[in-house]
């Protein structure tokens, strides 16, 4: 199985522990992860915005399972639940630990159209250390698989918008789709 980089490649070299277990195990370390990042996204929505009552908790929860979005991520091996668990929880490192929320921020990067566009939180708070330490983050990833397989660092910087501008086309609400009018 191989597609065009359609994600940074210094996020795809965060999944590389998949990578490494044959297929049938691949698919259930996503699978059990999945359910972990589930639980991360409560708790971290509960830490986020607390509340004692507990029924609005598991009405969440429930709410959260049953619903389409979540059966399709976990069917099909999507990765928002991986990016939206990381990115919670960067929001919530960023009041203490800087470093720590950058690292989070930078996983949650993986699927930057879910995660990079809600970035702004972290400017508008003014958290600039932190996407600073996750744009490194990214570089250095990036500039390490660029002389680790030979391949211009450019390849996997303009790679990923190639395949967005030719594979989704211009959307009505998204940077491309902005940038044209």
């Amino acid at each position: 199985m191989s597609q065009a980089p359609n994600y940074p490649i210094s996020s795809l070299a965060l999944l590389w522990s998949c990578a490494a277990l044959d297929w049938e195990n691949a698919k259930l370390w996503w699978a059990i992860s999945n359910f972990l990042f589930t639980i991360l996204i409560i708790i971290g929505l509960q830490v986020l915005f607390p509340t004692k009552k507990i029924d609005f908790v598991i009405l969440g929860l429930l709410l959260f399972i049953c619903g389409a979005a979540w059966r399709t991520h976990l069917g099909c091996g999507q990765h928002g639940l991986y990016v939206l668990a990381f990115f919670i929880w960067a929001m919530i490192l960023a009041r203490k630990k800087q470093f720590t929320s950058a690292v989070f921020l930078s996983l949650s990067w993986l699927k930057y159209t879910i995660s990079f566009p809600l970035t702004i939180i972290f400017i508008t708070k003014k958290n600039y250390k932190i996407l600073i330490g996750s744009a490194i983050i990214h570089l250095i990833i990036t500039v390490f698989i660029s002389i680790w397989t030979g391949e211009p660092i450019i390849n996997f910087i303009w790679g990923p918008v190639k395949v967005a501008l030719k594979a989704t086309g211009i959307g009505i609400v998204d940077i491309w789709g902005i940038a044209q009018t």
